[in-house]
């Protein structure tokens, strides 16, 4: 019979056995260097590591997941989703592609869509029909962000404390609306649309000069 002699750094075959040629050496993918517990080389597991949590993480699941699970919406990641009434309302937690590890802040998004996915399908917030920011349900009607310093827990607490207040003050209410009073474009939803619709619109103007440059099927004689 076939078996393996395991060192630190290899496993070497001795005998024959299962198709594998006499004195073949198997390296294992294990850079852990400990010698496999089953007999086939390959298996050697090392222990999975997680990067530590930020504090930001960690008060966002210590503050805001309780809240929004004890009101229906059920946690993916930094989305949270409740069906109700035939349709999904998402509430998710943006942060900024800006932020450095002395000043950082993060905003919060709103979706409603239609319910027709799987009941455990995640719905993403730009995946909605119906889309919103929480700074045009506040009274000043503008983008707002909640600005924190990382490596400060009072700053972080602070800034999620203020988000959950407004989510309950502000975007429950919005997700509270029959389907029906949803505006499904909502052109104020991101300060960037607007620019997007003039780059667009930019774009399908050069298109048409284009076109009209094209030598016609007729002008070039087929």
């Amino acid at each position: 019979m076939a078996f393996f002699q395991a060192s630190r750094s290899r496993i070497a075959l001795t005998g024959t056995g299962q198709g594998i040629p006499h004195g073949t050496i198997l390296t294992p993918s294990c850079r852990s260097g400990r010698v496999p517990t089953a007999r086939l080389p390959g298996n050697c597991h090392e222990p999975t590591r997680f990067a530590p949590m930020s504090a930001f993480e960690r008060v966002i699941g210590q503050e805001l997941a309780p809240y929004l699970r004890s009101v229906g919406f059920l946690r993916h990641g930094q989305t949270w989703n409740r069906r109700t009434d035939g349709v999904v309302q998402v509430i998710s937690v943006q942060r900024s592609m800006n932020n450095t590890e002395l000043d950082s802040r993060f905003t919060v998004n709103i979706g409603v869509t239609p319910g027709t996915r799987p009941t455990n399908a995640r719905v993403a917030e730009h995946d909605c029909r119906a889309r919103q920011r929480i700074g045009f349900l506040r009274p000043e009607r503008q983008d707002h962000w909640y600005r924190y310093q990382p490596k400060d827990a009072a700053s972080v607490q602070l800034a999620v404390a203020e988000a959950r207040a407004d989510i309950e003050a502000y975007a429950l209410p919005y997700l509270s609306q029959t389907s029906g009073k949803f505006p499904w474009l909502l052109p104020q939803a991101t300060p960037v649309m607007p620019a997007h619709a003039g780059v667009w619109k930019a774009f399908d103007g050069l298109r048409r000069r284009i076109i009209r440059l094209l030598p016609s099927k007729r002008a070039s004689g087929r």
